[in-house]
């Protein structure tokens, strides 16, 4: 009695793994073990920085774009004949909240949203002298 029930759990025991691995092999078609969502994104920033630097304004240059964790990390210079460049926490609220408006709305940043990606914006002088740095996440969208 014993080896017979014993032989009905070997049995079960053999499907569940052979199912298991047939369900894996398909999921691993489907793309299910794809490259990671920050591969990805360390792509896009590296396509995007093939672009860079780009003048913006008259004031901002775009430098390049960085994946550093899970954060997306965007460089900036600004002219050192800034107006207002006294007023950096002026500059910090307006800035992240361009920045919060952005990565909240902007339907081509959704997947940043879905996988709780940081997004951080580093300003610097033309000169390298840092001048300020605003971030957010999918906490910050109401």
């Amino acid at each position: 009695m014993k080896t017979t029930i014993s032989r009905i759990i070997y049995i079960i025991v053999v499907l569940v793994i052979i199912k298991s691995l047939f369900f894996l092999a398909n999921e691993a078609r489907a793309g299910w073990f794809s490259d990671s969502h920050i591969d990805k994104l360390t792509a896009g920033a590296n396509k995007t920085n093939s672009k860079l630097p780009r003048t913006l304004d008259k004031n901002t240059r775009w430098d390049n774009v960085s994946v550093v964790g899970n954060t997306l990390v965007n460089r900036y210079s600004v002219n050192n004949d800034l107006e207002n460049k006294n007023n950096i926490e002026g500059w910090r609220t307006y800035l992240q909240k361009k920045l919060d408006n952005q990565y909240c709305t902007n339907p081509d940043l959704k997947p940043l949203r879905e996988y709780n990606i940081y997004a951080r914006r580093q300003y610097n002088f033309v000169n390298g002298v840092h001048f300020l740095t605003v971030s957010t996440n999918n906490t910050r969208c109401k």
